[in-house]
This record gives structure tokens, sequence and C-alpha cells, in this order.
């Protein structure tokens, strides 16, 4: 083994002792590129010829989709959990959602400030996509990026090098770079660091290794950054010498050879330190930027609980085995191998040489099995099953080991890299001791009885609780309780204060009692009305439906003509939501022999035989795709047409003559202005000149509070569900000119029937669809108003008749603000409603022969099901039990029973 420091050693920190000088010199240090405004499509920048300090400007013209910068196109970055930043010529993608072009945009770029930060502007105008800049720095450096006005919820990554492997450790501070800083997660949502509240500014530094190129990444912002590459120069940015302790049992511990050649090393400023003093602290301690434990210092020294309290408290390189409850192995193998998959080894062994196959190097006979505190820690390398370099809190005051014979028998060149590798790892993962989080409390309710769950925002933290703020004892599941409480609990972790205690006090909450679902029958209607206690809220759905958010506030009867489920829940201010009830509602004079429940035809706008058709025949006949199934497809042309003709002047064409005083005028239509499509299902679109589009989008079965959602207008218009999805937008039409557009029957049905439609409002105006018929497909009857809602974006069921006896066609036409169909139901009187049977025969059910219908009867029809001895059972109607008609008497039909009895079908 080679004990000397080798000449190429030496040449090495003389070369690095030049660097440094070089750095002091040089007062502008910032290679700056800006990229701005307007060239053609497609072109290349080249940054190649730039000299230091220049700032090289190019415009970018209106089409700058395919421009690019030379040379700075990345390659496929993995940044977490298998999210890929992809190198498509228009779309970025992180974690499965696109972000433009990096070079795409508009605005003021981003600039270089005085003290080497980099800024980003709030852009008003630009969408929320994100921006996103390469760093490359020319010797380890740490770089700061500030961004001004980050909104809520965006997610910010830092990767780097060819698989994003150098992911380092990032700080944040808000408001300007003089602020206190803290560690930050790569991914972390900035709301996490801001709260829910307003836009702020936050800025990100870490330290990158020179070299290696960087990607910062603002996921979702609200800015758009304008294609810049920054490249920080030597100057001003080299890291600023690291101070070290040395700690060994000498006072001169410059007959140490490790010693002699790193304190020789520019870069860092050493301190010796000795072990046996005993007037060192932790304070004193926590003050360098790295502390390595050399191979002479024992248990017995002074230092040495000092040193064992203040792991993960400040950054450490232990080359000593003999310490901290490692079991020292014996082993006469001095081949390590490095386990390449994990975090950091490619850090710690950069510029050692593995051998391809087995990833072995050559290094000593040393080996330990780790204590229970290291038991979970990253292995960077191994000797044979045991362990020889390992890392622990690797994100804050990293501590590795690099287990080293005592007599230090080791070659020179290759300590020369291992070591300062291991006190870079560590000295930039220095980090501000501060106490663990305080414990977080969340409450789960139940009737009666209340669950708390306890957790830190402090990774693997350990959390203690008390409930005499006293007795505390190890948090390890949800705590469960039946009375009033207080709790109280505070989090430990490694690398951390303890943290402060919090408090929380258990509150128990009873269960509302149910509401009641009563019913008055009138001709072809029903009043449905809800009850509660005291000052209980209700909501309401005819969906089965338990969130309140989703469901309607019970204000006054609700009157509805179509048989249906209604579901109720209560709540109050101090109660738990009540159980969910729930009732049938038949409606007096409707029957199996003219309720419509059976489906004659179904338009449903769904995208393989609507939008896919459309899109395809439209594409290639009009050139008028947009997007992808998600997005409108305008199926004529985005523009409207003539319906009339026009004459030589291009004005409509027009007759006019005097009737009575009054002119009258006489349009001629245009037989070529009339294009259609036939799905070849049953429905086809027509139009003479007024534009629609497709939208594959779905509507949501809640009410009220929609916004960008597209909820129903009311309770009432869940009764049989929301539509399907996928609409037909009715959109604009010459001035002048009539509405045009119809979905249509390609195919004629016998009346009567029932028509049922789902109709959305795009806009808040007034949205004039109608229903009609026609036997020949020429003339056309009006038969309803489709009912739409006045609220954006909601829809409204509504349903309407057609009581001829005609075999017809059936359309719906018209304009308006922008009527948005989602659903149309042909329905008429055929098996399915032969087998539907209103709940009203008082003989069923009547199972104690008293005349009535009430609670009793589903109490007895319980007591037959579960009885033995059926026949000895008295006074039992067996006939008029099966209150469901299936042949048997089950749970089933008291249920049934009960339903008759709250719909008030037993009246």
């Amino acid at each position: 083994m080679k004990k000397l420091l080798t000449l190429t050693s030496l040449f090495s920190f003389l070369c690095l002792g030049a660097m440094a000088q070089d750095v002091e010199e040089n007062t502008n240090p910032i290679i700056q590129y800006k990229v701005t405004g307007a060239v053609s499509s497609s072109s290349s920048v080249s940054m190649k010829d730039a000299e230091e300090n220049e700032v090289m400007t190019v415009t970018y013209g209106p089409d700058y989709s395919s421009t690019k910068i030379e040379g700075t196109n990345p390659q496929t970055y993995t940044i977490s959990k298998n999210a890929n930043w992809t190198t498509g010529a228009a779309k970025k993608t992180i974690a499965g959602q696109s972000w433009t072009n990096w070079v795409s945009g508009s605005g003021n770029p981003a600039t270089i400030n005085s003290d080497n930060t980099l800024t980003f502007p709030s852009l008003s105008m630009a969408p929320a996509d994100g921006i996103w800049v390469k760093l490359t720095p020319a010797t380890n450096a740490v770089v700061t990026v500030f961004a001004t006005n980050v909104s809520n919820s965006k997610s910010i990554f830092v990767v780097g090098g060819a698989t994003g492997a150098k992911n380092p450790s990032l700080q944040y501070t808000t408001g300007s770079t003089d602020g206190n800083w803290a560690d930050y997660e790569n991914g972390k949502n900035t709301n996490e660091v801001f709260g829910a509240t307003a836009s702020s500014d936050i800025a990100i530094r870490f330290t990158g290794k020179a070299g290696v190129d960087y990607y910062f990444f603002l996921a979702g912002s609200k800015m758009r950054f304008l294609g810049c590459t920054y490249q920080l120069s030597t100057a001003g940015n080299a890291d600023e010498a690291k101070k070290i302790a040395w700690v060994s049992p000498s006072d001169e511990p410059e007959n140490d050879d490790l010693y002699r050649m790193y304190a020789a090393t520019d870069g860092y400023e050493y301190t010796a330190i000795n072990s046996t003093n005993t007037e060192i602290t932790a304070d004193s301690l926590r003050k360098f930027s790295a502390v390595v434990i050399s191979t002479g210092v024992t248990t017995d020294d002074a230092i040495y609980p000092l040193l064992e309290k203040n792991i993960s408290f400040v950054p450490m390189v232990n080359l000593n085995t003999s310490l901290f409850g490692y079991e020292v192995q014996e082993t006469d193998n001095i081949q390590l191998t490095a386990q390449t998959n994990v975090a950091g080894v490619s850090t710690l062994l950069d510029g050692v040489t593995l051998d391809e196959e087995t990833g072995e190097f050559e290094y000593a006979g040393v080996a330990v099995g780790l204590p229970e505190r290291f038991a979970s820690d990253d292995v960077l390398a191994k000797n044979g099953e045991y362990v020889a370099f390992h890392s622990h809190t690797s994100n804050r005051n990293r501590y590795i080991l690099l287990a080293s014979p005592a007599d230090n028998d080791l070659d020179t060149d290759l300590w020369s890299t291992l070591l300062t590798n291991a006190m870079n790892m560590a000295a930039e993962s220095k980090r501000e001791v501060v106490a663990a989080a305080n414990p977080a409390f969340a409450q789960s309710y139940a009737n009666g009885k209340t669950t708390v769950k306890i957790t830190c925002a402090t990774n693997d933290s350990k959390i203690y609780y008390s409930l005499n703020g006293e007795d505390y004892q190890p948090y390890t599941d949800e705590l469960a309780f039946t009375e009033a409480a207080t709790v109280y609990a505070y989090a430990e972790a490694e690398g951390y204060e303890k943290g402060n205690v919090a408090m929380t006090d258990v509150v128990i909450k009873m269960q509302m009692a149910a509401p009641e679902i009563s019913q008055s029958h009138e001709t072809n209607s029903t009043s449905i009305t809800l009850s509660a206690d005291g000052d209980a809220k209700i909501y309401y759905s005819f969906v089965n439906e338990t969130n309140t958010a989703n469901m309607a506030l019970y204000t006054a009867p609700v009157t509805v003509s179509e048989p249906c489920k209604i579901y109720a829940v209560a709540i109050s201010d101090m109660t738990l939501q009540s159980e969910q009830v729930s009732a049938v509602v038949n409606i007096n004079g409707i029957t199996s022999d003219n309720i419509r429940i059976d489906t004659l035809a179904h338009m449903d706008v769904n995208q393989a035989e609507y939008y896919e058709k459309m899109k395809d025949w439209s594409t290639e006949k009009y050139g008028t795709s947009v997007g992808t199934s998600a997005s409108a497809f305008y199926f004529f042309g985005k523009s409207a047409w003539n319906y009339y003709l026009l004459d030589e002047e291009g004005n409509v064409k027009k007759d006019s003559t005097m009737v009575e005083g009054v002119w009258q005028y006489t349009y001629y239509p245009n037989a070529n202005s009339l294009v259609s499509f036939d799905f070849g299902n049953g429905w086809m679109l027509k139009s003479g000149g007024q534009v629609g589009c497709i939208e594959c989008i779905d509507a949501v079965a809640k009410v009220g509070h929609g916004e960008t959602e597209r909820r129903a207008d009311s309770a009432e218009d869940l009764i049989y569900g929301a539509p399907t999805k996928g609409l037909i937008d009715f959109n604009g039409k010459k001035t002048g000119e009539p509405w045009t557009l119809s979905i249509e029957t390609t195919a004629k049905y016998q009346g009567p029937f029932d028509i049922v439609t789902y109709l959305g409002n795009g806009s808040t105006g007034n949205v004039a669809l109608v229903a009609q018929v026609s036997t020949d497909g020429e003339t056309w009857q009006t038969i309803d108003t489709l009912a739409y809602s006045k609220n954006q974006r909601y829809w409204k069921r509504g349903r309407m008749s057609y009581e001829g006896t005609d075999e017809v066609y059936f359309r719906v036409t018209g304009g308006g603000s922008k009527g948005q169909l989602y659903d149309i139901y042909l329905l008429n009187n055929g098996e399915l409603s032969k087998q539907w049977k209103p709940a009203t025969d008082t003989k069923v059910g009547d199972v104690n022969n008293d005349g009535g219908i009430t609670m009793a009867d589903a109490n007895a029809i319980v007591n037959y099901f579960l009885a033995e001895d059926k026949e000895s059972i008295g006074n039992f109607n067996v006939e008029a039990a099966d209150a469901n008609n299936d042949g048997a008497i089950t749970m089933a039909d008291a249920n049934a029973v009960v339903n008759m009895y709250l719909s008030g079908s037993a009246e």
C-alpha cells in the first residue's frame, strides 16, 4: 500500500489553489444568455460564440412552437416516483401533466441579481404551465433561484445528471434571500410551505457540483419563463472554504498522514481538536461545516459523549469503527463492493475506478455490523456481507462511516478522492438544528365515540402522548375516547431537538336522529315533507347520496310528478350526521298502464359513436379537428355560413312586396348550404349555417355550486340519475338568419311517447332549444321548449310528451346563448312498464288483518320470518305478506311494507 502523497495529488491541490485565486480576482463572474422576441419557426440559436458577460439577445416570432436553443434540449430526467421529463418537441411531462415547451411563451426573461440569484418575474397573462431553467456550475457552487408570486399547491423539482440521480438537498426561504433558510423536500407543494393563502415569493438554494447540468422546475405556477439558459461561471460561485474540525487524541495532528494531506488542501479551513479536551461544547462543535473523527479517538476520550450526542446535529465523517457501537468483523478481504443502486454512492465514489462487472474496488480489510441506531441506513459499500461505508440522516447533517484501519495503511490517491467526497457530502448536508415539528391532531367522530390521530410533519419522527401532561408513552395507533379528555403530545426525530408539547381537547359528539319523511298525494303529483329534531338541517337527494355537499338543503315541501326514491339526512352544528333514510314516492294516477319507462331511442354523444366518427369525417372534409377526445371539436367548420342565397354583391337575395302599406320580404334558402352527417346509430346531425361542436366532458351527479363542474341545477333533476358523458354545443349563426343546427332521428317512432332531455347552459343567457316531430322529415311540429338552467355549466332535466298516434321523426333544434345538449331519451309504455307495480294495494302488506298498513305489519313479517314454528303464529295473512311478489316471505318483504307505510300508500 502507498502512504506517500503522490505527484498527481499534489498537482490537483496546486490547481485548486490557483483556481481559488482566480475566483477572487474576477469581479464580473456571470455569463448570461437571454432569449427574447422574434425569429422564424424551426430555427436554432447557437450560444457557443458568446463572450463572458455578453448578453446575446435573439427574437422569436409569433410561431415559436418548434424554435429551440442549440444543445440545450434535456434528455429524459426521472424526477420522482417514475415521473418523466420527456424530450418531445412541444411538451414536457411531469407526473403525467403536460407543460408547454420550455422555449415558448412571451414576457420578460429571468434576471441575474447582484448577489448571483436568479429571479423569475410574475407574468399575469401567462397560463398555468410552469417554468424551468438549466443551470451548469463551473465549480461546486451554491445556486440560488428566486421566484416571485408563486401560487399555492405548486410543486418544485431540482434534478441533475443524465438520469436525474444527482437530486440535491434543497433549502427555501420566503420574502428575500436574507431570510431564515429551512429544509425543503423535492416535489413538495408550496402550500405546505406558505399555507393555503395567497401567492408568495420563494427562494430555493442548493449546492451544485461542477459540470453537472441541473434543471430547476416550478410546476404549475402562474408564470411562464421565456427560454433562457444561464451558465454560472467559476468566479463568484466557488464554495467558500469549508470549516472542518479534525478530531484526534493529539495536540499535534500534523503527525497524522491524512491530516497533513488535507490540511494542505485549498478549499478547506481545518481546526485541530484534541479529543481529550474537556472544554469542547456542542455549540462550538456545531459551528463547523463538518467534523472528521480520526482512528485514534476512543470511547474513553472526553469528547466521545459529545460526538455521540451530536450525530445528526453536525455533519460528521467517522473513520473509526471502535466508536458508536459497531460490531467490528475480522476479514482479510480488501475488495469492497459499491452499492451502485443506492443514492449517494455515485457522489462518494466519484473518481474511484470500479470493476465494470462486479462494482468492486480495492480498499482495505475493514467490515462492521451496524448497531440498532444505524440499522436502516443507506449502505454505500460492503465487504462481503458486512458494511464498510454507510450514511445516516442523509438529508440533514449527514453522518458517514468511512471505515478505516487504525494505521491508515491506505492508498493515498484513493483516500484523496474518498475523504474529499465524503467531507463535501457531509458539509453540503449541513442544516440548522431545529426542534421537531409540533404534532397535529385529527379527530374522527362516531356516535358517542371520538378517535384521535396524531401526526408529525417531521420525517421519521416518534410521537409521545399523555392524558395528564406528565406520564408520556409512545404513540403507536389512533386513540379512542367515549368521554371528553385532553391529549398532550410531542415529537422526537433524529437530527432534531425535542419538539414542543401540543395539546387538543377531545370532543364527543352524538348522532342526530334520522329525519322523517311524509307524503301528501294529490292528482298527478306528490308533496314530500321532511322533518327533524330541533335546529337540524336536512339535506335530500334523489340519488343514493350521503355527502351533504352533493345534496340539496331542504327548506320547504318538495313536489314531484314522477315516481322516484328520495334520500335524506339530518345534521346540526353540535351533532354528527344522522343515518340516511329513504322512501319510495308514488304518484296517484300513474300505473303500469300509463307509465313510460321503456327506451325507444337514446342519443348520448358517447366518444366512439359520436366524437370519433364525426372527427375523422370532419377533419378530412373541413380540416377542423381541435384537440383530443376531451376537447371541443367543431364538426361543420368553426365559422357560421349563410343559409340564404347571396346576390352578386354578397347581400342576402330577397324579393319585396307591399302588403297594406307594409313591405314584406321573401328570402331564398340556398339548397347547397345544408350539411348533414349520419352517425349510423339512429341519429344524425344537420345544419344550414349554424355551427356546433362536440365535447367529451362528464356531467356530475351532484347538486349546486358547480362553477367549473357541470352539476345538476336542482335535486329534482337527478330523478332517474345524471346525463351520460359528452354533449353537443349549439353555437352561433349569421345575423338575421334562422337557427338550423339539429340532432334528429333517422327512423320513425310510434306515438305516443315521452321525451326526456338533459340540457346544459354554456353561458348565463337564454337557451332556446325546442323538441319537434315530423311525419315526413320536412314539415316539423313543435312539442315544447327544452328545460334549461340559468346558471353557467349547470344542466337541467326536462320531460315532455308527444301524445299523437302517428309514426314520427324526432329532433331537437334551436340556439340561444349556448345550449349544451347531453342526452335525449324517447320513452314509451312497453314490457318494462307492464312490470312496474305501484305500491298502492292496501290488501298487500296488511298481514295482521286490521284494515291498514302500519309498522306493526312489518314487525309481524319479521317475526314470521324468524319463527321456527310458523304455524303457531296466528292472525297472519301469508298471502298479503309477500309484498314484493317474489314467491317467498323474507326480510325484503318487511322493508317493502315499511316503504309502503312511509310513502303514504297505506292511506
